[in-house]
């Protein structure tokens, strides 16, 4: 089998049928594996909005469950614990779903005079950082 590598970088005209089917798998290999690539970022973030929705959903039930506590007990809640704890006449709890993000951190509760916020601190955990996620946001 003859192999001439003089012009191997363009193939122009010097390779052998071998080598130039060998360039073309590898040329195929390459566009599959960016192909690959693109799909997997595409679906990372399409993930991240899912995630994203669910924890805005999240929130935003647990701050209506916050505002029904406030009403019911004329006070907030010292906790979010306490939204599981407490039993409404009902007896079921304002809120049965863990109280933590898509991170698996709980979430944060801050109360000052008669206002509240419920956050998360986002993917580092860290609160104040410019990940932490708050309704709508």
């Amino acid at each position: 089998m003859e192999q001439n590598v003089q012009n191997t970088p363009a193939c122009a005209g010097g390779c052998s049928k071998a080598t130039k089917i060998g360039v073309a798998i590898a040329a195929v290999a390459l566009v599959v594996a960016v192909c690959a690539f693109i799909l997997h970022m595409q679906a990372k973030k399409e993930l991240a909005v899912q995630n994203g929705l669910r924890l805005n959903a999240r929130i935003k039930l647990i701050t209506e469950a916050v505002e029904m506590y406030r009403a019911q007990n004329s006070k907030l809640p010292a906790s979010l614990d306490e939204l599981v704890k407490y039993k409404t006449s009902s007896g079921k709890a304002l809120y049965e779903d863990p109280v933590y993000d898509t991170w698996k951190t709980p979430l944060i509760y801050k109360v000052e005079g008669d206002k509240f916020s419920v956050f998360s601190a986002g993917p580092d955990a860290k609160e104040g950082t410019a990940d932490d996620v708050h309704l709508g946001k």
